[in-house]
């Protein structure tokens, strides 16, 4: 299965709508959908992972700077994002608009991984281990990003 950059985003909920997993990847939120999906269990957490690494190590962010100007305008708190900060890369958590928790990793993959671990439920990437530790957590005070 062949996901591409926007399904990823949809995937990960950066997307116009908010879509079941199901749905984004074409089977439907059914009973049908779910028991094709349970014998097929499509391989596309490797996939999801490369295309944040590949976009965060181009951008220096992901989701696009675009989307996620529209993200922390529409959510105030509850959201993640991946950037990358000087040689490291980091996820950030926003718990309240002056909290946030940023874990530093030292690849754009293993930021990928966090970042994707913190987006959807690892029921849907069943192929790739999303569990990676992180160099250093901090947690920033302040309203500046």
């Amino acid at each position: 299965m062949q996901l591409g950059e926007a399904r990823s985003l949809d995937l990960l909920g950066y997307g116009p709508v908010r879509s079941h997993p199901l749905d984004v990847l074409g089977y439907g939120h059914t009973q049908d959908g779910v028991a094709r999906w349970r014998v097929e269990r499509p391989a596309i957490g490797r996939e999801v992972v490369q295309v944040v690494a590949r976009e965060l190590t181009a951008a220096s962010v992901y989701p696009p700077a675009s989307i996620l100007t529209k993200v922390k305008a529409e959510h105030q708190a509850g959201y993640h994002y991946a950037e990358r900060v000087n040689s490291m890369y980091a996820v950030v958590t926003v718990e309240k608009p002056s909290l946030k928790a940023r874990s530093l990793y030292l690849s754009a993959e293993d930021a990928a991984k966090a970042l994707v671990r913190s987006c959807i439920d690892s029921t849907w990437v069943p192929d790739v281990d999303l569990h990676v530790n992180a160099v250093k957590v901090e947690v920033v005070r302040g309203d500046g990003d």
